[in-house]
């Protein structure tokens, strides 16, 4: 259902400009998937861990899974 992938990247571009008007780094990611680069590990985590007390789940990702400094909540 075409329509449905449509409205997938729409939202996704929406929630990308969004964020990026509030002066989050979300990288290069070309992707439904959408990272808010913050750099510091504890922040990313922290970010995570207050997301979810609000009932969203956005995963905290530090090194080594990817480079330190580039820590992001996606």
């Amino acid at each position: 259902m075409p329509q449905i992938i449509d409205r997938l990247w729409d939202n996704t571009r929406c929630f990308q400009s969004g964020l990026a008007a509030l002066g989050f780094d979300t990288g290069p990611s070309e992707s439904p998937i959408i990272p808010g680069i913050v750099g510091d590990a504890a922040l990313a985590m922290t970010l995570s861990d207050r997301r979810f007390e609000r009932g969203v789940f956005a995963q905290g990702i530090g090194f080594p899974t990817v480079a330190r400094g580039k820590a992001r909540v996606r």
